[in-house]
């Protein structure tokens, strides 16, 4: 079962969070490829036993997901936030490459199964 550390945030405006702490998602099972991912900035190592744990860093910011208010009733940001910060970060590490779009979007297919 995939697990997260502690969560901990301080509101920087509206809909905005910076993280307090490192923010650590592993993943026990699975695969990542952990060194492409890591070429592209992203904090990512194997785990023992396979898997992988990605930890975005302190100081990163995320809004928690842009799920529009009117659908809180089926997910809330506080629902989906731990999930959100690492999938955004994967989005911004992708987004700020050099790569194709073809990749780009394969990446981001990934990001989004993560």
């Amino acid at each position: 079962m995939a697990s997260f550390s502690p969560l901990r945030v301080e509101a920087m405006e509206p809909h905005r969070w910076r993280l307090l702490d490192d923010l650590r998602y592993t993943r026990p099972t699975g695969r990542l490829d952990v060194e492409a991912w890591s070429a592209l900035g992203l904090s990512v190592v194997s785990a023992e036993g396979g898997g992988f744990t990605v930890t975005v860093a302190a100081g990163y910011e995320t809004d928690f997901g842009s799920a529009p208010r009117m659908m809180w009733w089926a997910c809330s940001p506080v629902d989906i936030a731990f999930a959100a910060v690492v999938h955004d970060k994967m989005y911004g590490v992708v987004n700020t490459s050099g790569l194709s779009f073809c990749e780009k979007r394969s990446l981001r297919a990934v990001s989004d199964s993560v």
